[in-house]
């Protein structure tokens, strides 16, 4: 179920500069956002618990 809301707001997030942007404000170290928001990878792959989810 968390998995799915965060794949939801990462669809809702839409462009990779909103990524990262959003995953520094919830505490991500911004190398990190820099490295999954740049991702090619789908959102449920993406919404596996690794740095989006430790914020």
């Amino acid at each position: 179920m968390r998995r799915r809301v965060r794949m939801c707001y990462w669809k809702r997030w839409r462009y990779r500069r909103t990524k990262v942007r959003e995953l520094t404000k919830l505490g991500t170290f911004l190398h990190a956002a820099i490295s999954v928001g740049l991702s090619r990878k789908s959102p449920w792959r993406l919404s596996a618990p690794w740095p989006p989810s430790r914020a």
